[in-house]
């Protein structure tokens, strides 16, 4: 995720939009096995209507942790 992505993120959460938060990392880090997006920004509003907030946490949670990981392997 790039500086202008996470600003923008770190913006909504700032302006009490946590749900749009949450859901714009989801979008901006899945990626399928080629490295293509696997949401678009015209998924949000159906992720923030038909997912379970506490699934959505999770899975960011279990993206930032893996490519935590990630960075220590190189390093």
């Amino acid at each position: 995720m790039n500086m202008a992505q996470q600003e923008r993120i770190q913006a909504m959460a700032s302006n009490d939009k946590q749900g749009e938060a949450v859901c714009e990392t989801l979008i901006q880090r899945a990626l399928n096995e080629d490295g293509t997006r696997m949401f678009r920004s015209t998924d949000k509003l159906e992720l923030m209507r038909h997912v379970d907030p506490s699934v959505l946490s999770k899975i960011i949670l279990a993206m930032v942790e893996d490519s935590d990981v990630e960075e220590a392997v190189k390093n």
